[in-house]
């Protein structure tokens, strides 16, 4: 008797594929955080208070790009209730990396829905391409410090 062949499955990740929100929950629409349509599922997690924000920036625009993002942490991020730290790093391949800490997810939320921040991150967005993304921490390994 001859073996009926298996059904094909779908790629998978190791085929190339990128797995969809759809594979493990129903899709979401989305909202825009930072200039960025981020999936509510990410924006709304309860746990998530770091914030990383990723710009590709051109080399004759990244002081710009710098200067607009410390002026608007110092100006209008530091001052807001619940903000804690943020810290801003820099690559030798033109990137700037910005690491926002909130106390909790709702100063989260409450700073990034806002349309002041909103308007702040549409300009920064014509100097630099935004990559945004909320991170629920996991593990430290060594001092928190990192000393």
């Amino acid at each position: 008797m001859r073996a009926r062949p298996a059904a094909a499955a779908a790629p998978g990740p190791a085929e190339g594929r990128r797995p969809e929100h759809s594979e493990s929950r129903p899709a979401q629409p989305g909202r825009i955080v930072g200039g960025v349509s981020a999936p509510l599922a990410d924006h709304d997690n309860a746990d998530t208070v770091d914030l990383f924000d990723l710009w590709v920036v051109e080399a004759d625009r990244q002081q710009e790009l710098l200067d607009g993002i410390e002026q608007t942490i110092r100006d209008r991020l530091a001052p807001r209730p619940g903000f804690v730290s943020a810290q801003i790093y820099v690559s030798e391949g033109h990137q700037v990396l910005l690491h926002l800490r909130t106390r909790t997810a709702a100063d989260r939320r409450a700073i990034f829905d806002s349309a002041e921040l909103q308007g702040v991150y549409r300009e920064l967005r014509k100097l630099a391409a935004s990559h945004v993304g909320f991170y629920r921490l996991v593990d430290t390994i060594g001092p928190p410090s990192g000393g």
